[in-house]
This record gives C-alpha cells, sequence and structure tokens, in this order.
C-alpha cells in the first residue's frame, strides 16, 4: 500500500473506502480523524479533518473528532500512541458512538422503533 500523496487523495480514498463499506450493506459509517503525528504538518492534518468532517454532512458518515490527541499523547517516534492517547482515542469512539446511537433512537418515531 502506498500513501496519499495529498490531502485531497487521502480524503478520496476514505471515501471510495466508506463506499464501498455502503455497497456491502452497512448503513452507519464513521471515520476517524485524523490525530497528530509527525508524518503530516498540523496544517495538512487540520486540513484533512475538515474536508472529512464535510464529507460527514455531504454523505451522512459519523466523524470521529480526535483533536484532542496531542503530541503529548504519542511516543517518541511521533507516530504510535501512547497509553493516554489510546485512552483519549477510546473515548472519542465512545462519544461518537454515543451520539450516533442518541441521533438514531430519536429520529424515528416512538412506533417504528
Amino acid at each position: 500500500n502506498k500513501s496519499p500523496k495529498n490531502v485531497d487523495e487521502l480524503v478520496y480514498n476514505l471515501d471510495l473506502m466508506a463506499k464501498k463499506c455502503k455497497s456491502y450493506g452497512v448503513t452507519n459509517v464513521l471515520i476517524s480523524g485524523i490525530a497528530i503525528n509527525n508524518r503530516l504538518s498540523n496544517t495538512k492534518i487540520n486540513e484533512a479533518n475538515q474536508k472529512i468532517a464535510n464529507m460527514r454532512n455531504e454523505k451522512l458518515y459519523t466523524f470521529i473528532d480526535n483533536s484532542n490527541i496531542g503530541y503529548n499523547n504519542v511516543f517518541e517516534d511521533g507516530l504510535h500512541l501512547e497509553v493516554s492517547g489510546k485512552r483519549l482515542l477510546a473515548i472519542n469512539f465512545i462519544i461518537s458512538l454515543n451520539n450516533f446511537l442518541y441521533y438514531f433512537q430519536n429520529s424515528f418515531p416512538p412506533e417504528a422503533q
């Protein structure tokens, strides 16, 4: 596997994967935002996450915001999460799942649930 050349290619590839999931019958796709790392500049991370978040609005995906993960939550290699980063990532997933479930449960009339 090769890495995407730019932010647009990264977002395009995420969209392709999400569409593939939907083509297999997955109705609710969650996409995790990019956490801080030393492979992408903060500017590119912010740009990618903004585009992914916008894609959520257009395509009805759920975006998992990981902007609370900082360099103090990754190992010295600047890529892999320390325990504190893993904990934050798990919390971010749980919050997103809870928000999704709340929205899902409250978007149908009571007799349809």
